[in-house]
């Protein structure tokens, strides 16, 4: 299956999730949204210039948060995004429609770009959405402690 198959069938089976009622679906929305498989593709990054301006959930834009544009993944979704250069991840919240642009996959906001070591304006990314028991599996992981160095190396 070539990508532009996939993702047309990846943004059917988003904008199914976010139109079709359950009733339709045999299922939430929720759980329709959490079964779709990982993304990847190219991420670009909010213009300074957008900074107040209303995003599509209404709030105003603010780059400082962790925030994200989506064209079809539900308002208020969060999303685990990967740089796949340097294996740096980031937790974000979609709050906006985009990219406008063909061929990208996400807009970030530009705390999260900075936070995923963005050089230019795009980078290849992978977008994975996270569900409640995705979220509780992160908060009950305890953090990586550093391995122990002897004196003698």
């Amino acid at each position: 299956m070539n990508v532009k198959t996939w993702l047309s069938i990846a943004r059917g089976a988003a904008l199914a999730a976010i139109l079709l009622p359950a009733s339709m679906t045999g299922a939430s929305a929720r759980t329709n949204v959490c079964a779709l498989k990982p993304q990847t593709g190219i991420a670009s990054w909010y213009a300074p210039a957008l900074e107040g301006s209303r995003t599509s959930s209404g709030e105003p834009y603010n780059g400082g948060l962790m925030t994200a544009a989506h064209m079809t993944l539900p308002m208020n979704t969060k999303v685990r995004v990967t740089n796949r250069l340097n294996g740096h991840s980031v937790i974000l919240r979609i709050n906006d429609r985009g990219p406008h642009v063909p061929g990208r996959l996400i807009d970030l906001s530009a705390a999260a770009a900075d936070s995923l070591g963005m050089k230019g304006g795009m980078m290849r990314v992978r977008v994975k959405v996270l569900c409640p028991e995705d979220e509780r599996l992160i908060l009950l992981t305890p953090p990586r402690k550093p391995p122990v160095q002897s004196a003698g190396t």
